[in-house]
């Protein structure tokens, strides 16, 4: 997960920063389907959020990372990486 700082540093307000990170550490942990979201990182350059998953019902348990980014400013991409 970012850290406050690296968020402020890349132009985020505090206030902002903070409540993203409130909103990343309450879906830690947190069951999507069969998966569990085991890490939350907002990617600058791609203005989007990688999200880390592991596969709970699966037999192989590598992680699997999905990148959600803004397209068209209103629309989101999941694009497995």
């Amino acid at each position: 997960m970012n850290t406050i700082e690296d968020l402020i540093n890349h132009g985020i307000e505090r206030y902002a920063a903070e409540r993203m990170l409130e909103d990343y550490k309450k879906r830690i942990g947190a069951m999507n389907g069969v998966y569990k979201i085991i890490d939350i990182n907002y990617d600058f350059n791609e203005r989007g959020r990688n999200i880390t998953l592991q596969c709970s019902g699966c037999v192989d348990k590598t992680p699997v990372e999905m990148m959600y980014s803004v397209l068209n400013s209103d629309r989101y991409q999941a694009i497995q990486i």
